[in-house]
């Protein structure tokens, strides 16, 4: 009798975890996710050599020195043009933390560079995640505001929903 009532359970926990947010569904992904080739910079992902930096450095070379690569698999890494979202077939990335360099000796050109220290977004699903402007992102899950999960807020959702159903008839 036990053993059923485990998997009971176990079967509606499963279930349960597989369902979409309510709203997931009525918003489209707005970000234009595209990849870096070599020695392309966008917001904070630099791409150097078959690596991925998080930095604002314009200077290779001082990205390379004061930096290390992000742990990203650089074959599907995407990043949204235009906002600090990017995600890889495993997870989604954000420049949660920042540390800035001032000055750096024996490296001047490498003045007020900010990189990034903390970037993962904690349990955002890559596959089903979208991007719905000013910040704001959600997966099937989940709803985040500039990398960190936030309550889902159902006003959001309508807010660009709206905003995308009157985009779609002024087309």
């Amino acid at each position: 009798m036990e053993i059923k009532q485990i998997n009971i359970i176990t079967a509606m926990i499963l279930i349960f975890s597989s369902c979409t947010h309510g709203g997931y569904n009525d918003v489209r992904d707005v970000a234009q996710w595209v990849s870096l080739e070599d020695g392309e910079r966008d917001e904070y992902y630099y791409r150097i050599e078959g690596s991925i930096y998080g930095t604002t450095e314009n200077n290779c070379s001082c990205a390379i020195k004061y930096n290390s690569p992000l742990e990203v698999d650089v074959a599907t890494f995407l990043i949204a043009k235009g906002n600090d979202y990017a995600k890889d077939k495993n997870q989604v990335y954000f420049p949660i933390s920042l540390r800035t360099v001032d000055f750096l000796p024996g490296f001047e050109d490498c003045d007020d560079a900010t990189y990034i220290t903390r970037y993962v977004v904690q349990n955002a699903d890559s596959k089903s995640f979208k991007y719905l402007g000013d910040g704001y992102a959600i997966d099937k899950h989940h709803m985040y505001k500039n990398g960190e999960r936030i309550p889902w807020d159902d006003s959001v959702i309508e807010k660009v929903r709206l905003a995308q159903t009157a985009q779609t008839e002024c087309q």
